[in-house]
Parts: structure tokens; sequence; C-alpha cells
């Protein structure tokens, strides 16, 4: 038999659970994610995912060219002169931390922002 008591701490129980699982969903959508592009080492361009509504094209032309895709979803490489189009394959990133490379034309597009990564915890 089920007491007013029990239910009590199945509510608690599910309350902390529920609660517990928030920062994962939140992670990610920090308003301050920005897509920062390199050629060759140096920065190129930085634009702010949250700024764009429709999608905007920029090709990068200098050791070869790649058409960049950036929305406020996130940022991928559409075209690519180069053999292997592992960034294109890579596709969208959205994520702080994350990166396309395309080495063979020196271009490095990272996404930055949106607080702390944590990569190890430590008891």
């Amino acid at each position: 038999m089920i007491k007013k008591g029990d239910f009590v701490i199945i509510f608690l129980i599910a309350a902390v659970w529920v609660l517990s699982l928030v920062p994962f969903f939140a992670y990610g959508k920090n308003e301050n994610v920005r897509a920062v592009i390199y050629l060759d080492g140096e920065k190129y361009a930085e634009y702010a995912l949250k700024n764009f509504e429709k999608p905007k094209y920029i090709t990068v032309e200098k050791y070869g060219r790649n058409v960049v895709e950036i929305s406020k979803n996130g940022v991928s490489v559409t075209e690519s002169d180069c053999k292997d189009k592992l960034e294109i394959k890579s596709g969208l990133i959205n994520k702080p931390y994350q990166s396309l490379i395309c080495l063979p034309n020196r271009l490095v597009i990272k996404i930055e922002g949106g607080g702390e990564a944590v990569d190890a915890v430590t008891y």
C-alpha cells in the first residue's frame, strides 16, 4: 500500500532528476556563440551566429576556393576545390570548440564563445 509520504518522496526524486537535465539542454544555446574563420593562421572574419535569419555564403579564395555557409543553425563548408573534401563531409558545426579544417587551402573555421568547456571531472 502506497502512503501519502511515498508520493512526496517519489515527486521530489522526479523533480531533482528533471532539474539535473536542464544544463544538458541549455548547453550550446548561448547568445554569444560566433564563427571565426582563420586563413593561414590569421583571423580572416568573425560572425555572430544569432545575427543570421537567412543563410549567408562567404567565398574564401587565396590558397584555394572554399564556400562557407553561415546561418543561425551553424556553419558548414558547401564547396571546396581540394581533393579530399573532408571539411564538406564533416557537415554542420554549431557548438563551442568544434572546428572545420581544410589543410590544402589553409582554412580553419572554429566555433567560439558560449562559456567554459569541461574536459574532465576529477574526484
